[in-house]
């Protein structure tokens, strides 16, 4: 800022901060002396002015205050203690007002820097913390930061490898940016603060612009040991470093930061005097929080200490910090004191203790990193300090620098490491989500807060459901989803209200319905009026109803869908989209409500924006296109009713209303819909059926039951051809002229089938109806009716019209008109708004109703001259002069009005295929010929008024009316040829008796107007005139490249209109008019409009509505399953996987390549052979990337076969890879073998009755074991269910006397009917009738809770996906990809499991697979929503796409000596995360709850699931440590 400007802004500061302090207040005009006396009311310094005696630097020529300064430097005023011994901050200075502020311009740095600018005060000591926050936030314009990083560490340069180096920056700016945070440290050009303001300058450099200042690092540092910091002493200062070889005094500022606050205690180069000031203002910062949306509160503003390097002093900086319950990390690997403090927390045990020879390797690793001799009492003071810290272990994150892993890893754990230190302070889920959604970290909330955390309430994350769909981050809402929460009982209308009521200020949504509220309106009726607006009229928003706010919501993700719609966020859109219900009619409402958004007043003059919500426009066109050419693949009836079924929730309108709303063009001329139009058009006709044959019919209706075929009939012939069930008569047969082979069918079908009624034919009196009543029929008699009407109204204008009297065809056509007016009247009167202007505002959007009213109007304005002067002026006077005048005048009007009509003709043009568009071209060339006339007009007036005034200098004429034809007159007609040139070039004297200008042929001669008229002749012919046919031949070539689009919408408007048009034309259309009216007035129900059951609206049964939606949804989802496949089969994606496989093997060389193992040859030699192999990959792809745009542009060349990209085999890298370095293999799971002995089984009692204890050495059967008597148990609901029956699922209870006899039934090891008995595991031992576990003793006889004897089948599906970050990216862990897998919490022993169940009798194992992960897994939706999601999975779980994992034995707690578990365990795994991207997960079943859990070796498991795991961690190549 200039120090104008600083002055301007300080000023309102001082007004709004301190107005209570009138006479400090500061005016424009004041100066800066004034400036800087107000400037003593907010901020000072401290100047040394009473000296106490340094005996150490003193001489006896020299002397040195304990402040650090010498007696000459001190200011005026001084005085000198010689009594005192002691010196202090407030005892021995005196403050006045500060006079450093402002920015600092940095010179003699790198060439970089040099234009680097902060901003920054001097203040002292003891300031007062609230004001400088107020002045940081007002005259810094710093906004509210989500964190602050308080780094501290080593404060001169220390040693670091550049990779750690720049790890550390790059972590310290991914967490700086990705949450919005400012990083706070010492701002001195040396140690960890250079190396923060590195970071600030790389990111700056990178980025650029606007988001390079983004970045805020706050520099805190004592004044006193400032290097030059005299040329600080300015308002605004320029700032440079001497060169490296001049020996500083003090520390220099680093040119990176952004801010710095100098904090003076009166000191000279006494380092450390600012960090009281610095915990306080980062507490004060703190303590004013984060505003938070969804609830109006604020949270406080989480802070972090990040340790990196540094001396005692940093370890008394991190006690300071943890006193104040401040997380803090520590940077393993940078050096001192970072790594002291991270190898004793190493070395703490779980109880928070220190052994003693844990106390002696600290010690040991003290002297070394501070190189401390043996002995030194450094030492024990340095241990007291790290014993300080350990007491705060719980508050301490230790990362290490280089840890492992590829670079990116490595950036993103140490980011990792700081907001996880960050999650220690607070344990309570919500309060940790609101920090995540404060950050904007979707990775941590994911696998370090919700990931396996179940000890929340769902109601207790409402608030960040909120805040998350308040903010717009959808991942957090997908998130929140799939850990249980239920958007249907989140969801209230008080909620829904409260995301409205907290909508951004600066949004077009927070605008709109500021201009649209009234006082009375409550927020949704505000958001139903502004959509409303938006729509249309036509639109019925449920807002707008009581019964909305009196009713919970149904459908959420509607809801939600128009609230992020409004708000124009694109990815939250697709979100509620893709998730909600009726997605052809939702896709077709957005894209009308973003073509509004887009005219608005707040974005119509921004191009950007309105080019982007086109482009979303189009995109929900195509959506709904897509889901629409589903639907009518698999049952065109059924998409008709999805067509025109009246969507309650989406304004009552049809998708052909929205599609018509929202000129959708495109869905028009779908298939889908242009077989709906054609069987309204043809009412239940044939769709065949010749135009000339309805022609006929329609003036010999006899025809229409012999000549004319009808829907129903032929619906009849095929339902009984495909049944074979029912009988017809021979009349019938030989009416259909069917085959020989047809009849012999027929006549062997039964003649008494019920089912024949239904299908029965059409009676005589139902066709003529139907006939008549169709849209077609009444087109083609009101056109007949028309043509007829212009030619009597041709005829009377020629020869029937006279001034002596009314003729009888005058009088006809006075009728004909009338009628055409009243139904004029009647199209006016249905247009459904109720608002008059409204309604008229809507007529007369049609073009052709305007057309209608101007012929009329010309009509009835020669019948009104007609009448008045034949009835008036003829009983006035016979010889009125003017008599013949205005019959004339009203020939005239009748003329023009037959013009008009004859105009209106072409509209009828539109039921052709080829006529049709020439109207609109003629229509669009019209709209061109008006701008074309406005630029001719001007090219014509100026050279009329130079030509006139050229040819006639000395003309006095007062009549204007002839000077304008003059004007005109010449210069129009010369445009076409006629150039006048015998006036041009006249020469002879004008006479007196000419008749006067402009009929005197005595122009004026003069070269210039022959001159004028070349030039006008060659700008109007060749220039003007080449524009109008450009003009015309671009809107020619752009409707000619659409004509089918605009062809089928403009014959939908035609179909329409007739559709609703009464059937009797006109005149004889008044007789239904007048019916019409009586039985309005009666307020009778009545539809004089049409009764056949094909309507534009149809209204459904609630059952019928039901399930066609689940219909839609159901193909809805399989385009957008589709539509995902191909985004994934992309070219992008296959260049996007050679460029990883590139990446990956670069990275394998940096980090997992032992140098021992390869020489720097043979890397290269390696990695050549990787770049070859990528580049032979890159060529393939490029061939058939020009494969295809020559088949494109050459169709012959599309059936020649594309060029193949080859499988790439395992090139040598990967196969040395594996033989030469096995740090490589450390990172893979140990595969434990199959277990010979069980253990659960054996250890936790899951019975009533205890188990006898079986050692490990006793478990096989061929050990003896004196005295092995177990109990026997069986629980009783598997001995017999509530009825006292037995259950289906389980065996009789052998044990059971009375059930004894039935042991010989059982067939061990092998099918036993339906139930399969024999084991994974082999034969097993049957003894006295029972089996024998496979596995050996287990402590207890029976089957406990297991159905069955010996083994009991299961299958559990392990469904995994790729950890992917908030851009999609798959998150890697030491170069590997990290699995997460669905897994369940069981009801009975709340541990966390892999969800499966037993294989009923007869069931396979794929059923089981797929109905056990439904019923355990998708219990969050109800059953249309679970319907839509098994429609989804039901090939994903196909057993024929897993991948069998493990078969064998299951260590079950439920298992006994004679019953056990055996499993089989197959992945079905979602490569590219698309699948199951938006499944929502929720226990049912035997789960009380289903997460995403992600995959580690830290993880525990029900029974040996996890040992399942390992298996396919190992399989996949995934991470596990």
């Amino acid at each position: 800022l200039s120090f104008f400007n600083f002055q301007v802004i300080y000023e309102e500061m001082i007004k709004n901060e301190f107005s209570t302090r009138k006479s400090n207040k500061i005016s424009p005009g004041e100066s800066k002396d004034n400036l800087k006396g107000n400037m003593a009311e907010l901020f000072s310094m401290k100047i040394c002015n009473k000296i106490v005696k340094n005996e150490k630097a003193s001489s006896d020529d020299n002397l040195v205050c304990k402040c650090g300064r010498k007696e000459a430097d001190h200011a005026e005023g001084y005085k000198i203690a010689y009594d005192e011994t002691t010196w202090t901050s407030s005892g021995n200075t005196k403050c006045v007002p500060t006079n450093c502020y402002g920015e600092i311009s940095f010179q003699g740095y790198t060439a970089s820097t040099s234009t680097r600018h902060a901003k920054f005060i001097r203040v002292s000591n003891d300031v007062d913390i609230s004001k400088l926050a107020d002045y940081m936030a007002k005259v810094w314009s710093l906004r509210h930061p989500k964190m602050l990083i308080s780094v501290t560490g080593g404060a001169a340069d220390f040693k670091m490898t550049k990779k750690h180096n720049e790890d550390l920056k790059s972590g310290l700016t991914n967490v700086a940016t990705s949450t919005g945070a400012w990083i706070i440290s010492g701002g001195s050009n040396a140690g960890i603060m250079k190396i923060c303001g590195e970071a600030v300058h790389d990111y700056a450099m990178a980025k650029g612009g606007k988001e390079a200042d983004s970045l805020v690092t706050i520099g805190v540092a004592t004044w006193g040991c400032i290097h030059n910091k005299h040329l600080l002493e300015k308002h605004n200062a320029i700032y440079y470093k001497e060169e490296k070889h001049v020996k500083l005094k003090g520390a220099a500022l680093d040119p990176n930061h952004t801010h710095f606050v100098f904090v003076d205690d009166g000191t000279e180069m006494q380092f450390g005097k600012e960090m009281e000031v610095r915990g306080k203002l980062e507490a004060e910062i703190s303590r004013r929080g984060v505003p938070m949306r969804a609830r109006g509160e604020k949270m406080s503003v989480p802070l972090v200490c990040v340790v990196v390097e540094g001396g005692p002093g940093t370890l008394q900086t991190a006690i300071e910090a943890l006193k104040n319950n401040t997380p803090t990390v520590i940077v393993e690997g940078s050096g001192r004191a970072a790594d002291v403090l991270a190898y004793a927390c190493n070395k703490v045990t779980k109880d928070e203790r220190l052994d003693d020879e844990d106390v002696i390797l600290i010690l040991k690793k003290i002297e070394e990193c501070f190189n401390f001799p043996a002995g030194d009492p450094k030492v024990d003071a340095t241990y007291k300090q790290v014993e300080e810290c350990i007491q705060y272990i719980d508050l301490i994150e230790v990362f290490k620098l280089g840890g492992g892993g590829s670079a990116e890893a490595s950036t993103k754990d140490i980011d990792i490491a700081i907001l996880k230190a960050l999650l220690k302070v607070n344990t309570n889920v919500a309060q940790q989500l609101k920090l995540a959604l404060s950050w904007n970290r979707l990775d941590i909330a994911k696998s370090y807060i919700l990931q396996g955390n179940l000890n929340f309430k769902k109601e207790e994350l409402y608030d960040n459901l909120s805040q998350a769909i308040l903010e717009g981050k959808i991942g957090f809402v997908q998130l929140l989803l799939e850990y249980g929460l239920i958007l249907n009982e989140y969801l209230t209308v008080e909620r829904l209200a409260m995301l409205y009521q907290k909508v951004a200020q600066n949004t077009v949504l927070y605008k709109l319905m500021n201009r649209t509220k009234k006082d009375k309106d409550s927020t949704i009726q505000t958001v139903g009026k502004c959509l409303k607006d938006l729509i249309g009229e036509n639109f019925k928003s449920t807002y707008l109803q009581k019964e909305f706010s009196n009713n919970p919501i149904e459908n959420p993700f509607r809801e939600l869908l128009i609230f992020n719609l409004l708000l124009m966020r694109k990815d939250n859109m697709k979100f509620f989209w893709k998730e909600g219900t009726e997605q052809i009619a939702s896709a077709l409402f957005t894209r009308k409500v973003l073509q509004c958004l887009a005219s608005t007043v707040y974005l119509s003059h921004n191009i950007e924006a309105t080019q982007f919500l086109e482009e979303l426009a189009d995109e929900y066109e195509s959506l709904a296109i897509g889901i629409l050419g589903k639907c009518h693949d698999e049952n065109d009836e059924k998409t008709q009713k999805v067509l025109n079924r009246t969507h309650v929730y989406w304004g009552d309108m049809t998708c052909v209303e929205l599609a018509v709303l929202s000129r959708s063009r495109r869905f028009i001329a779908q298939t889908g819909c242009q077989n709906l139009f054609q069987s309204i058009w043809m009412s239940d006709m044939a769709p065949d059926t010749h135009n000339l044959m309805i022609i006929i019919g329609i003036f010999v209706p006899i025809l229409v039951l012999t000549s004319i075929d009808f829907v129903s009939d032929r619906e009849t012939v095929l339902y009984l051809a495909e049944d074979n069930d029912n009988c017809l008569d021979e009349a019938f047969l030989e009416e259909t002229a069917l085959d020989g082979n047809q009849i012999e069918t027929y006549n062997n079908l039964i003649e008494k089938d019920k089912t024949f009624q239904k299908h029965e034919r059409m009676p005589w009196w139902k066709k003529i109806k139907v006939f008549y009543t169709s849209p077609v029929v009444t087109f083609f008699t009101n056109f007949i009716s028309y043509i007829l009407f212009l030619l009597l109204y041709s005829h009377f204008v020629l020869t029937q019209y006279t001034s002596s009297k009314f003729a009888v065809t005058e009088i006809i056509l006075v009728v004909w008109v009338i009628s055409l007016t009243v139904e004029e009247v009647r199209q006016f009167a249905i247009v459904s708004t109720d608002s008059w202007i409204k309604k008229a505002a809507n007529y007369f959007t049609d073009f052709w109703n305007i057309v209608d009213i101007v012929a009329m109007v010309l009509f009835y304005t020669g019948l009104t001259i007609r009448l008045v002067f034949f009835f008036l002026v003829d009983n006035i006077a016979e010889d009125f002069k003017y008599r013949t005048f205005f019959f004339d005048w009203a020939h005239v009007s009748y003329i023009f009005g037959l013009v008009v009509y004859y105009l209106r003709l072409m509209h009828t043009c539109s039921v052709h295929q080829q006529l049709g568009p020439k109207v609109i071209m003629i229509a669009k060339m019209m709209q061109d010929l008006i701008f074309f006339l406005f630029i001719l007009s001007v090219f014509l007036i100026a050279y009329g008024v130079a030509s006139q005034a050229l040819l006639y200098p000395d003309s006095n004429q007062r009549d204007y009316g002839l000077v304008l034809r003059g004007i005109f007159y010449y210069s129009y007609w010369q445009m076409y040829g006629e150039l006048f040139l015998e006036d041009l070039g006249a020469q002879q004297e004008c006479n007196p008796e000419d008749p006067p200008y402009p009929y005197s042929t005595c122009p004026q001669h003069t070269i210039l107007a022959t001159f004028l008229l070349a030039l006008y002749i060659m700008l109007t012919n060749v220039l003007l005139l080449n524009l109008l046919i450009a003009m015309f031949s671009y809107t020619f070539e752009r409707v000619q490249e659409n004509t089918d689009l605009y062809y089928k919408f403009q014959l939908y408007e035609l179909i329409k209109e007739y559709y609703e048009r009464p059937f009797i034309p006109p005149p004889f259309i008044l007789i239904n008019h007048v019916i019409f009216f009586i039985r309005k007035t009666m307020n009778m129900c009545f539809d004089c409009i049409k009764s056949s059951d094909l309507q534009f609206r149809i209204n459904l049964d609630e059952g019928e509505t039901q399930g066609l939606i689940k219909w839609e949804d159901l193909n809805a989802d399989e385009f957008i399953r589709d539509v995902e496949h191909e985004e994934c089969d992309s070219m992008e994606n296959v260049i996007k996987q050679v460029d990883a496989r590139t990446v990956g093997i670069q990275n394998l060389l940096e980090n997992n390549v032992d140098d021992s193992n390869f020489s720097i040859v043979d890397r290269i030699v390696l990695l050549q052979h990787e770049v070859d192999e990528n580049k032979k990959e890159i060529d393939q792809v490029v061939k058939l990337m020009n494969w295809i745009a020559t088949a494109l542009h050459d169709k012959s060349k599309a059936s020649t076969k594309p060029p193949l990209i080859n499988q790439r085999p395992t090139s040598p890298l990967q196969k040395q890879i594996s033989k030469s370095t096995p740090n490589l293999r450390r990172s893979e799971p140990k595969v434990h073998p199959t277990l010979s002995t069980h253990i659960r089984a054996r250890e936790i009692n899951h019975y009533e009755v205890s188990r006898v204890h079986v050692p490990d050495d006793k478990v096989p059967w061929n050990e003896s074991f004196a005295g092995y008597e177990p109990k026997i148990y069986t629980h009783p609901a598997v001995i017999s269910d509530a009825n006292g029956k037995k259950p289906i699922w389980a065996d009789y209870d052998f044990y059971d006397e009375k059930w004894k006899a039935e042991k010989f039934k059982a067939k061990f090891n092998q099918m036993d009917d339906t139930v399969n008995r024999a084991s994974h595991e082999g034969r097993y031992a049957v003894v006295d009738g029972l089996p024998r576990n496979i596995r050996g003793r287990t402590g207890l006889r029976g089957r406990g809770l297991l159905g069955r004897f010996g083994p009991n089948h299961a299958a559990d599906p392990v469904v995994t996906r790729y950890l992917r970050d908030n851009t999609g990216s798959i998150i890697k862990r030491k170069g590997k990809n990290v699995l997460e897998f669905v897994a369940i919490r069981r009801r009975d022993t709340k541990e966390f499991a892999i969800p499966g169940g037993m294989i009923n009798p007869g069931e396979t194992v794929s059923q089981t697979l797929r109905s056990e992960f439904y019923e355990e897994a998708l219990n969050a939706y109800n059953e249309v929503q679970k319907e839509k999601c098994r429609r989804k999975l039901d090939e994903f779980l196909k057993h024929e796409n897993g991948k069998e994992l493990y078969r064998g034995y299951v260590d079950d707690p439920r298992n006994t000596d004679n019953a056990w578990m055996e499993t089989i365990a197959m992945n079905f795994h979602d490569d590219m995360g698309n699948i199951l991207e938006n499944i929502q997960l929720q226990g049912g079943d035997d789960a009380d709850h289903a997460i995403w859990q992600e995959i580690s070796s830290s993880i525990q498991l029900y029974a040996n699931h996890k040992e399942i795991i390992e298996k396919l961690v190992r399989m996949r190549n995934a991470y596990w440590e």
